[in-house]
């Protein structure tokens, strides 16, 4: 194995684990997050000039003289550097360095997912297709060692070539699906499409009391040939003072958990040091 392939392998390893880090914002934090999204899209853009030759030699001859498996790996990394263009733009909007008032955050934010979890899939794609270059590569070399010439020699069984092939890809694509599937599954969790949109958060309306006061009628009163005085009734009013109504306000948050100091998780962040976490306030 070279040691130029081997660092490949490390730099896709250590690009995959980070950005399925970036999934799990509760062990994370919002400014590890962050930061960790700077450090993906720098290794995407370093990956992207390793193999800049390879994309100008398919791009220049994609409609003549170029495999059909060549040209869906062009496409796949095209979506993937606009993929990661989207997350790394809305995220750059929505984070805490810029402080940029956003008109709607919940969309930013459901938008984000959205194409985190999109460009996660297409990742685990690519990876499940260069299945064989991932499983040569950490599949260690069988060495014979000399001492072992002088045993009586036996024949080895024999492997059949395809089960070993077979049990290659599914360990490989095995790894890349499980560790997919849970990041994508937090990720629609941390929408709470599922669990009826608990991040948005509808302000208490005071209760609207309305009463159908109905006119009283005025009874007549009459007077008696024994009383000559009339009788004075009570006048009963015919209205009654309208009661005020509370305009329903909706308040968004990134997150319900409304800690306060300390926080309950290491997404806790006080800028404006009120001892409440900055991500269960209003937006």
């Amino acid at each position: 194995m070279s040691k130029n392939t081997k660092t490949k392998w490390w730099l896709g390893a250590i690009l995959f684990s980070s950005f399925l880090l970036t999934f799990w914002m509760d062990l994370t934090g919002l400014a590890l997050h962050q930061w960790l999204g700077i450090f993906v899209g720098m290794l995407i853009l370093y990956h992207l000039i390793t193999h800049l030759d390879w994309v100008n030699a398919v791009a220049g001859r994609l409609f003549g003289g170029t495999k059909h498996r060549s040209r869906l790996y062009l496409l796949i990394d095209i979506l993937l550097a606009c993929g990661f263009g989207l997350i790394v733009g809305t995220g750059v909007l929505m984070s805490t360095w810029l402080q940029i008032p956003l008109a709607n955050y919940e969309f930013w934010r459901i938008n984000h997912i959205l194409f985190s979890i999109g460009t996660l899939l297409v990742v685990a794609l690519k990876l499940i297709m260069h299945w064989r270059w991932i499983a040569a590569t950490i599949r260690k070399p069988r060495v014979i060692k000399p001492d072992l010439l002088t045993y009586p020699l036996t024949t080895p069984a024999s492997v059949n070539p395809s089960r070993m092939c077979r049990r290659q890809f599914l360990g490989v694509a095995g790894v890349i699906g499980i560790g997919t599937l849970v990041a994508a599954r937090n990720a629609i969790r941390s929408m709470d499409l599922l669990e009826g949109a608990r991040n948005t958060v509808v302000a208490q309306e005071m209760p609207v009391t309305s009463q159908d006061t109905q006119t009283a009628p005025i009874n007549e009163t009459t007077s008696t040939p024994m009383n000559d005085v009339p009788l004075i009734t009570d006048a009963t009013p015919t209205s009654s003072p309208a009661t005020p109504t509370a305009i329903p306000t909706t308040c968004f948050v990134r997150c319900d958990r409304h800690c306060s100091y300390p926080g309950q998780c290491r997404r806790y962040v006080d800028l404006n040091n009120n001892r409440l976490c900055d991500n269960g306030e209003c937006i």
